[in-house]
Order: structure tokens, then sequence, then C-alpha cells
């Protein structure tokens, strides 16, 4: 474990500072070099919010705040989890235990996470002892996706590791330079190597975006394709079954503020962000039920749509006002609706840490769903006139100034604040 004053992880220059930072950590807390070195960026979502589960594009951008990992064998048949901050306390398991996901999760519970995806779904065993040791620039429970990306930087240490030259082959002198370059090369948001010793960036997404299950999140895979997937100088437009990735050039001028309330929003500590996951599911079988078709065989929202004839926006959210009451419905409701006992809402719906909900939120979970996939559509649509040279106003001329925003943008010193 690292000493106290060599974890208070002072603010770096830039990436190269933090990986000599995590580098000398891991040194400190398990006496070898490390293999190799990895990161996965943070994310903050532009539009798109809570439709990614339920079948629809969002258009997130990544951010330079990322997740760093630091990994080495140790011949204990061992896992070794540190912290380059002394806050998150320290981790040791055998490596059959790598399943083994505590409830609700620790801080380290996400890195087993990682590990145990790709041993599950890429079956790349985790073979031997490992030394993990991690150092996070990406706030935690500031909407940022610090979790997803500390999953995304765990896989990636899995992927590169045990596909790189044993320790004892570097250290004899057999690959001479594959030490440094794994430190420098390994990492998640390269816009020039979509894969990593054979494994794609994409399948890496969508495995870890399953593997979150495993602490309970029920996510669509927004962060995890966000991470993996982005490139620089560009938001991504990421379209889900199957998962494909777009580059979405912004107006010239255009300005993104990302403000941190320091209001704490930890998914793991509460039960809010499944809650909405299960409603959103309630309320598409419910819909699908009412409109003719077998909701058991309806996936999502998006596929509700689709199943229903490809039908707009505008009539979708005419389906949700005509067949939902805004008020919340009860367990006995959504049973009727179902046809169905209480009890198997319960079994075959509701996640794991879901089953004790008996009031659900429908109607405005679905309004905000067709309305929100219709936000992301005109967004891009605005982006796609702008790169094609069609638009004929500026930015400023065709949006309007938040007050809020322009109080905000005041305060800092900033110019000419405007959102779409």
């Amino acid at each position: 474990m690292c000493d106290e004053a060599a974890s208070k992880t002072p603010a770096s220059s830039g990436p190269d500072d933090d990986v000599s930072l995590l580098r000398d950590c891991f040194v400190r807390s398990f006496g070898v070099s490390p293999e190799a070195i990895v990161r996965a960026p943070g994310r903050v979502n532009l539009i798109g919010e809570h439709i990614d589960y339920n079948g629809y594009s969002v258009l997130p951008i990544a951010i330079d705040q990322s997740i760093f990992v630091a990994v080495g064998r140790n011949p204990d048949d061992k896992i070794k989890i540190v912290n380059h901050d002394t806050k998150f306390e320290p981790f040791t398991c055998d490596i059959h235990e790598l399943g083994n996901i505590s409830s609700p999760p620790a801080w380290h519970d996400y890195v087993l996470c990682g590990l145990y995806g790709v041993q599950e779904h890429l079956q790349v065993p985790v073979s031997c002892g490992i030394n993990l040791a991690v150092l996070g620039r990406v706030p935690k429970a500031a909407g940022l996706s610090s979790s997803s990306a500390l999953v995304c930087s765990a896989a990636l240490a899995a992927v590169a590791m045990f596909s790189n030259p044993k320790k004892d082959e570097v250290s004899s002198g057999k690959n001479k330079g594959n030490e440094d370059k794994s430190l420098k090369d390994v990492s998640s948001n390269r816009s020039d190597e979509p894969s990593l010793n054979g494994v794609s960036f994409k399948e890496l997404a969508r495995v870890c975006a399953v593997s979150e299950k495993y602490v309970g999140t029920q996510g669509g895979g927004m962060d995890q394709a966000a991470s993996f997937l982005s490139k620089r100088g560009c938001a991504q437009h990421i379209s889900f079954n199957p998962l494909r990735c777009e580059d979405v050039v912004l107006p010239p001028g255009a300005s993104f503020v990302v403000a941190n309330s320091m209001v704490a929003a930890n998914k793991a500590a509460t039960n809010d962000f499944n809650c909405r996951v299960m409603e959103c599911k309630i309320a598409c079988y419910i819909l699908a039920a009412k409109n003719g078709l077998v909701w058991e065989k309806v996936a999502n929202m998006a596929d509700l749509q689709h199943q229903l004839g490809n039908k707009s926006f505008a009539h979708m959210i005419s389906l949700v006002e005509n067949n939902l009451h805004p008020q919340p419905y009860t367990l006995d409701e959504v049973a009727e609706c179902l046809n169905i006992s209480a009890e198997e809402v319960v079994a075959k719906i509701l996640s794991e840490n879901t089953k004790n909900l008996t009031s659900f939120c429908l109607q405005p979970r679905a309004l905000h769903v067709f309305t929100e996939a219709k936000r992301v559509q005109d967004f891009k649509c605005i982006c796609d006139l702008w790169r094609d040279g069609c638009a004929d106003q500026t930015l400023g001329e065709s949006c309007s100034c938040s007050p809020t925003v322009s109080k905000l943008v005041n305060m800092s010193s900033l110019l000419s604040p405007f959102i779409c």
C-alpha cells in the first residue's frame, strides 16, 4: 500500500505525469515494476440521458480525466489491488474468488468486475496472481462515469497483461523494449488503434457493459462505448443492437460547460438508477400489451417502436399519453396490465436489487424516453447540417442563451455562451 504522503494524488500536468505517479505507487506497493499501465477516460453525455438502456442512440464525448491501472503478475495466486489514494482500502483475494462481488459493491469490486468480465465473456483466463494499482482522475459520483471507467481500465489491464510476454521473459532480455512500449501504448481512447492484442475495443465495450451487472448496475452501454470508442476532437453518436459509433463534428463556436455541482450521485449507494431502468422496462411491456404485441418478446422501447411499424416519435408520445396514466402504478396494477400475478412481476421482471419495489412511475419515464430520443436525433441533424455546410445561421443566431448558464459563464469569465 502506498504511504499517505505519496497517495494524496496531486494535480497532474498530464497523462505522462499520472503514469509516473502510478508506476512509483506500484513499485512501492509490490516491490517490482508493472508490466503494463492502461487508462480509460470518463465521459460527458451531451444529450441522450437514460435512453441507452432503452435501445436509443446517445451523443457523449470522452473527457481527459481518466482512470489509470498498473498491472503485473505475482507468484502467489492472489489478486492484490491498491489505490494511489489511501482513502480506498487495499484488497486481496485468491484468483478463484474473482467472481465474488460484494453487495453493495466496494471500490475494488469494480476492478474485479472488469477482470471477471474479460475472463467469462472473452475466455481470457486470469491464470495466475496479479497485482493492480489504481489512480483515478475522474471525480467520483459526479456523473462522469468514474465507475464504468474503472471497470473498463481493469478489463484493459487483463487483456494487456495476459497477452503480453511473461515477466521473466521481459527481465531476461527477450522482447527487449516491449515493457516500455506497453506502458505508453495501451490506452482505451486511442483513435488509431481499434483493438488491443487481438480484442477489438468495440467488443471490450460490449463485454464491460454486460459485466457491470455483476456490481448490480443495469445500464445500457453508453458509458463503456464512450470510454473505448471516442476520438479526440469530436463527439460520438453511439447506437446499439448492434453497437455502432459515428464521429459527430460539433458546430463551429459551440461551447459546452461542464460544471461540478459537488452533489454526489452514487449509483451503488441507492437503487434509484436501477429503479428507473425497471420502470422503463415495465412501461414498455404495458405499452406492448395494450397495443397487441406479445410483451415478453419486446426487448426495450426502441424495439417497441420498431415492432409497431417504426412509428414516429410524435406517435409514440401520443401512445404513452393515451395508454399510461400519470399517477404511479401499484404492483397489482402492473400485474393486471400484463395479465400475470404480482409474484410473477417480481420474479420475472424486477432485477435482484429492485424486488422490493411496490410503486412505479411509468408515464413520465416513457415520455422522457421518446422525447429525449427525438432530441438526440434533432441535435445530430443540426450537427450534420453544419458539417455539410447547409446551415445558414451562426450558432448564436439559432440558439437561445440560458440565463442560468449565462450567470455561470459570467462568474467564470467566459464569453458568448449558447446552448441548443
